[in-house]
């Protein structure tokens, strides 16, 4: 081994020159994943959703919104929100809350903008008590991503079970079962006895019911509430057709330790009126 090559040699043990005859790249440090950053901003954004009490006064709530989604929302989101905290994300009940998002998809569009999807987790102090399918868009400003958009998706049970309580109604009115047609008011009952229930169809020999698409799920005090618009058809025992529009708000608790039947959904208020 030449004298030139020996030195090379024990330059390259000390680390200060490449191998003789040989050259290596100087190692490069591992690339996070494209995916990565976006998945992050989600990931916080959930974890600090849980911090924003929207049942507090608008200004408290305001303030709260600030503080927990500054630095991870757009300026122009977090405005809006702060305007009107009620279509902010954050706590809408004492319990479930909403405890994290669980990422399921993460897309980029261009490099500079990022869709993830994903499902909010609301808990209790049992565990996980609901999934609330979510999309979430960003966008990159700099070297950080900012939330552009938060849209939570109505679980289809949610609405579709509201729709069946209703359809359950009608079809136990049409079938003079009116005992069970009153019980799916839940435990307070309509605003009537059952006896003025039950003659308010004394004169209806059938009803037929037309639903239309559910409002979103709304939360408030322990409880969640949602709108199902009807069209309804009813045939008198002469023979005359009324028609009747508007909407059912059905409710269902959400209260621990609450039973199951609180927990479905029943009809709680009605803005039914006659068509011209």
């Amino acid at each position: 081994m030449t004298r030139a090559c020996t030195a090379a040699l024990l330059a390259t043990i000390l680390g200060l020159l490449p191998s003789c005859g040989r050259e290596h790249a100087a190692p490069q440090p591992a690339q996070p994943r494209a995916s990565s950053a976006p998945r992050d901003v989600v990931e916080k954004f959930g974890r600090r959703m849980k911090q924003v009490s929207l049942l507090a006064p608008a200004d408290v709530a305001a303030e709260s919104i600030r503080k927990a989604y500054g630095g991870l929302a757009d300026p122009q989101l977090l405005d809006a929100w702060t305007r009107d905290p009620a279509r902010a994300p954050g706590r809408t009940v004492s319990s479930p809350w909403p405890d994290r998002i669980e990422i399921a998809d993460v897309s980029e569009q261009r490099g500079d903008t990022a869709s993830v999807t994903g499902a909010i987790v609301e808990a209790t102090s049992t565990g996980d008590a609901a999934r609330i399918p979510v999309r979430v868009k960003l966008r990159r400003e700099n070297d950080a991503w900012l939330i552009t958009a938060f849209d939570p998706q109505q679980p289809a049970g949610d609405g579709n079970d509201a729709v069946a309580v209703v359809k359950a109604y009608y079809d136990a009115i049409n079938a003079h079962d009116y005992r069970r047609a009153f019980a799916l008011w839940g435990r307070s009952g309509p605003p009537q006895t059952f006896d003025e229930f039950e003659k308010g169809f004394a004169d209806t020999a059938s009803v037929s019911v037309t639903t239309g698409e559910p409002s979103r799920v709304e939360g408030a005090a322990g409880s969640r509430y949602i709108d199902v618009p009807v069209t309804i058809t009813a045939t008198k025992k002469s023979g005359e057709r009324q028609t009747f529009t508007g909407t059912y708000t059905l409710r269902r608790t959400v209260v621990d330790g609450a039973p199951p039947s609180e927990r479905r959904w029943h009809l709680n208020g009605a803005n039914i009126h006659a068509s011209p």
